[in-house]
């Protein structure tokens, strides 16, 4: 797949469905544009780039209905050497991935599920891997391998919480919005797109599920960010690794599945306070057998509704 037909496509179908991308989307299509190009141009030149050596890190990606984001995800990745290995998984059944140009790379291994799968999925993965530390990436944003780099250097230096580059910070109970979106240098309530944690973390964060009665992330589509924003030793922090390409398609209502679930936000307010009073109190066992666990099976059976 060539790199220039997906900007056209992404600015043509703007064109014709502008009722698909909310003003917000279609204010932002045109810097997507330039941004588009300029990551392209910092792409070939990570070819040329020496990288540091550091602890072999496994990328985690998902695809549901933006397949044509992944090969950029991918090559941006697999330019870093001390990547041991990429998971695609591609959750949608009725969609296709065209990676075929990475199956050369022993690092990299695609994954095809025979009916819809949750996003939350992907820590299922990353838990059941050989990897200690991994990256988990969703398929809206792109980030070249200098910004994954960088990064990951901060996550190095402070190993015990979960990093990112985009977070929210839960100041007041929301029920019709979620609280808006921090990025730059700070410590956060929940990462937002980008996850770096180590088994540790990911290990923590499967004793919180089983505090709620789930048996795995695959289980809760509505939060597994808030889950592994909440495991570990403190809250999470992101740090500025500078602009990135942002896929317009992130508040596009037929591609954002979430945009088109009810309650979306209060249910999210519901786990996240939750989680806060099991931060405060490690005995705490939520009582979800009628309140939190309706809350995760309403939002799994209405995940691939629109």
């Amino acid at each position: 797949m060539k790199f220039f037909p997906l900007v056209f496509k992404r600015s043509s179908d703007a064109v014709r469905n502008p009722q698909h991308y909310p003003t917000r989307g279609r204010r932002k299509l045109w810097a997507y544009i330039r941004q588009a190009y300029r990551f392209r141009r910092q792409l070939l030149a990570a070819r040329k780039v020496s990288f540091p050596d550091r602890p072999g890190l496994t990328v985690i990606l998902t695809s549901f209905k933006r397949e044509e984001n992944l090969p950029f995800i991918v090559e941006s990745v697999l330019a870093l050497p001390y990547v041991t290995e990429v998971i695609l998984t591609n959750n949608n059944p009725a969609r296709q991935v065209d990676v075929a140009r990475f199956t050369a790379d022993p690092r990299f291994r695609l994954i095809s599920q025979e009916q819809p799968t949750a996003c939350g999925y992907r820590y299922d993965l990353a838990r059941a891997s050989n990897g200690e530390i991994f990256i988990v990436i969703d398929d809206d944003i792109f980030l070249t391998p200098q910004q994954v780099d960088l990064l990951y250097s901060r996550f190095l230096e402070k190993p015990d919480v979960p990093h990112g580059v985009q977070g929210q910070v839960w100041e007041t109970e929301l029920e019709s919005g979620p609280p808006r979106p921090f990025v730059g240098e700070r410590e956060v309530d929940v990462l937002n797109r980008v996850y770096l944690v180590n088994r540790k973390i990911l290990n923590t964060m499967y004793h919180i599920l089983g505090k709620f009665g789930l048996h795995n992330a695959a289980e809760v589509h509505n939060a597994e960010d808030l889950f592994v924003s909440f495991s570990g030793t403190g809250r999470p922090r992101i740090h500025d690794v500078g602009k990135w390409v942002d896929c317009p398609t992130g508040y596009k209502t037929d591609t954002a599945i979430f945009l088109n679930r009810p309650n979306f936000h209060a249910e999210r307010n519901l786990i996240f306070n939750h989680l806060q009073r099991l931060r405060l109190d490690p005995d705490y066992s939520p009582d979800i057998s009628r309140e939190l666990t309706a809350t995760v099976a309403a939002v799994n059976r209405t995940s691939f509704q629109g």
